[in-house]
């Protein structure tokens, strides 16, 4: 049987306070807001798939939590510029700066969002 289709993805991020975590969405990384309410945004990483970022309250299916399990990988062609983009971003925390890695074809560098989300930025070699 074929699978059923899927138009797009979202990963959803959870915060105490959405006000850490907007200027690193919208200035560090440029990313556009596409939904906006006071308790959740979504922004565009590409044609198909989204970052959500949501306050948690009473009624969220998850809280935050001070060391995440989750890590979202951003693909590009552009690696090299993202990695000097975000090195001149002086509020940018990184986990692990540009390297090839040995175990996979890939170059990349991990940064932590404000929320302590791991954000990994990789190239296919």
């Amino acid at each position: 049987m074929p699978p059923f289709s899927i138009k797009e993805s979202i990963v959803m991020f959870y915060y105490e306070d959405l006000s850490i975590a907007v200027p690193f969405y919208e200035d560090t990384l440029g990313l556009k807001k596409i939904y906006n309410l006071d308790w959740s945004k979504i922004y565009q990483i590409s044609d198909t798939s989204c970052v959500g970022l949501i306050r948690e309250n009473e009624s969220s299916f998850h809280k935050a939590q001070p060391d995440n399990a989750v890590m979202l990988s951003i693909v590009t062609d552009e690696i090299d510029a993202w990695y000097k983009r975000l090195k001149r971003d002086k509020r940018t925390a990184f986990i692990k700066h540009i390297y090839n890695n040995e175990d996979a074809p890939i170059r990349a560098f991990l940064v932590r969002d404000p929320g302590g989300y791991t954000i990994e930025f990789f190239q296919w070699l």
